[in-house]
């Protein structure tokens, strides 16, 4: 009994001391070269992809990385082509942080950061050219596929971008559409027997890299380690072996912190590229 009653104040002292100084609490386990969740510095979480998730969607894919869960609906409808682009469809991606998924979030409107990241997937989408925006045409100047991707996250607890951006990304590659066509006589979209795949052009693959007290690059950050972290890197990954976009905030990022995240890329980019074949 006296052995029970130990253990369990040596718990509730330790969670005390993480709500009290989550600073400190982190960089003890950091000074012994380990984080709070027992993973080494460059160790990612358990990761897990599954296409197809939804049975009621055009493509889709649910993403587990650790606690952190997205899932994406990729919807396609036709749409008249927008005038300045007459042979070209639409993707448009739209993130949304359930209330369920964080104590943090409440119900309203989408929040600043469900906003800013719909944007930031859609800007990589359109500058990395994965898709070819005519393949979604089905008749110039008169009708074309729009797909809607809706990137939901179910629960959060870290790395929200590169969980939201592999689901989006998979559930596209997955994507299937009806074989379209325009009938002059009818001035109407009718649709052959069988369905065609949507063809990426390449898959990007994000990895993000949080920096602790300027010098210890931690991957596939929890909430509570980006609670405590404010410089960060994420790199995009090309299945041409190629790096195709950097990004980084805060002082300490140099050139050395830059390379030691592009090597730990390179190492990631295999065993998720594994895990989605």
């Amino acid at each position: 009994m006296t052995d029970q009653g130990a253990s369990y104040n040596l718990d509730l002292s330790a969670e005390a001391f993480k709500c009290i100084l989550p600073e400190e609490y982190q960089r003890k386990f950091i000074e012994n070269g380990i984080r709070p969740d027992g993973r080494k510095f460059s160790e990612s979480r358990s990761l897990t992809v599954q296409s197809n998730a939804l049975s009621d969607t055009n493509g889709s894919c649910l993403v587990r990385c650790g606690s952190t869960i997205f899932i994406c609906g990729i919807r396609a409808e036709t749409a008249e082509p927008d005038i300045q682009n007459p042979n070209q469809g639409w993707v448009v991606p739209n993130v949304d942080f359930s209330p369920m998924c964080s104590p943090k979030l409440r119900p309203g409107p989408p929040s600043d950061m469900a906003q800013a990241m719909s944007e930031r997937i859609y800007s990589i989408f359109q500058s990395s050219k994965l898709l070819s925006l005519a393949d979604l045409c089905i008749e110039p100047g008169k009708v074309a596929w729009v797909l809607y991707a809706e990137i939901t996250c179910l629960n959060l607890d870290g790395n929200a971008f590169d969980s939201a951006w592999l689901a989006f990304i998979s559930a596209l590659e997955s994507t299937t559409l009806p074989i379209a066509y325009w009938n002059e006589d009818t001035q109407a979209v009718l649709c052959k027997e069988g369905k065609r795949p949507v063809r990426l052009n390449r898959i990007l693959y994000s990895f993000s890299y949080g920096l602790f007290k300027g010098k210890h690059v931690l991957a596939d950050l929890t909430e509570d380690e980006e609670d405590l972290i404010s410089e960060n890197v994420t790199i995009m990954h090309g299945s041409d072996g190629q790096l195709a976009h950097v990004s980084f905030a805060g002082s300490n990022i140099l050139p050395d912190i830059l390379s030691n995240c592009i090597a730990l890329t390179h190492q990631r980019y295999n065993h998720v590229q594994g895990l989605v074949s």
